[in-house]
């Protein structure tokens, strides 16, 4: 995934080498990344922009988005009470439902998965990039799009002249 981002110009982090197995683990080694700090949310929507305007790479590199992961194993070990387990399951299995079948409008391309600014870095020198490759996928651009409007629209961690 990173030489194939890095070979379409977009600045992600770097492998060392390739993964190593060891005792049924990949253990990967990067890089070490300059001086950095968190993007701002004005330089996430630059790096986003370019990436969702980038051609996806040859068939297979990419799976499709897939909005759920984890989230049935998170509810499951959360401290709570088990009708709340039960009622986040059941609103879990009604999302999914919805997904299958839901529209949107931007269209499908080369998605970051979860954009936020411990994601996405800018270095010293004026280099966004992003850290984690884990969700990257073909999938609706709105998907990138909605976690920078969560935070500014229902915690009012962006400003909204960070928002604009």
């Amino acid at each position: 995934m990173s030489s194939w981002l890095h070979s379409a110009h977009i600045p992600v982090v770097r492998p060392v080498e390739e993964p190593v197995e060891l005792n049924d683990t990949v253990v990967t080694f990067w890089h070490e990344l300059p001086p950095h700090r968190p993007a701002t949310p004005a330089e996430i929507g630059q790096f986003l922009r370019k990436l969702h305007g980038t051609p996806p790479p040859a068939e297979g590199l990419l799976a499709a988005l897939r909005p759920f992961v984890r989230v049935a194993e998170r509810i499951d070990a959360a401290r709570i009470l088990a009708d709340d387990k039960k009622f986040l399951h059941e609103r879990l299995g009604d999302l999914k439902t919805r997904w299958k079948t839901a529209t949107f409008m931007l269209g499908l391309a080369v998605v970051h998965g979860d954009p936020h600014d411990n994601n996405i870095v800018a270095t010293d020198d004026g280099t966004v990039l992003a850290l984690d490759l884990e969700r990257f996928a073909i999938g609706p651009l709105e998907w990138d799009l909605t976690l920078v409007a969560i935070e500014y629209d229902s915690f009012s961690w962006v400003s909204p002249a960070e928002y604009q």
